[in-house]
């Protein structure tokens, strides 16, 4: 179902942003990447 692509997509950009520096482009066009980015350098 739909919901399952959409865990899937924030599960996987998650991954991401915390294995890899994204690039403010692709961070722009994800809400959720710069909110996760300002929580690692918090924590």
């Amino acid at each position: 179902t739909m919901f399952y692509k959409v865990v899937f997509a924030v599960v996987v950009s998650f991954a991401l942003t915390s294995a890899l520096p994204i690039p403010g482009d692709i961070g722009g066009s994800l809400p959720s990447v710069p909110p996760w980015r300002d929580y690692q350098a918090n924590h």
